[in-house]
């Protein structure tokens, strides 16, 4: 009876150690941390909040927007942001889907994904629904995963096929 009981307790504290490492390695999977900082952007972009976008960046942060800008420091980027806030990005409802997250070390992950944006003005003037590609290189400072560097792409639509010969 003895050794039942001190298997249980063995077997219980086991299973709570495993529980809250599980817990806490869970706050650190990269897949975890790419959904948690993508569902914040595009909150703040669908807010028309381009402060709230940057919270989550690091004073020494990077963007590059799709027309070849690129801001560096939070000062900066924020003003890259802002204009494409209000401009291209105005009045839009984004949705982002998260293409891939891996970690690079202990304190890096890196993000890929793709974002729709409803309402969006196009290249020509109109408004329709378009799309950018979105990379993302985040820091651990401390317990919180940070944004240094954001990239956002636009691709074309494919020419049509060339006439036959």
């Amino acid at each position: 009876m003895k050794a039942a009981v001190a298997v249980l307790v063995v077997l219980s504290a086991t299973t709570s150690f495993a529980a809250k490492a599980e817990k806490s390695d869970k706050s650190d999977d990269e897949k975890t941390v790419a959904h948690a900082t993508l569902d914040k952007l595009v909150a703040a972009l669908n807010a028309g909040d381009a402060n709230a976008f940057m919270s989550g960046f690091i004073e020494e942060g990077v963007v590059g927007d799709p027309f070849g800008r690129t801001g560096k420091g939070k000062a900066d980027a924020t003003k890259i942001i802002v204009e494409n806030v209000n401009t291209l990005l105005q009045g839009t409802k984004s949705k982002a889907t998260l293409e891939g997250a891996r970690k690079l070390g202990h304190d890096a992950i890196l993000i890929d994904a793709s974002v729709e944006h409803e309402n969006a003005l196009m290249l020509n003037g109109s408004r329709g629904t378009g799309g950018t590609r979105w990379t993302l290189a985040l820091v651990k400072k401390g317990k919180t995963w940070m944004v240094t560097d954001l990239r956002l792409y636009m691709f074309w639509p494919p020419p049509p096929p060339a006439p036959a010969k």
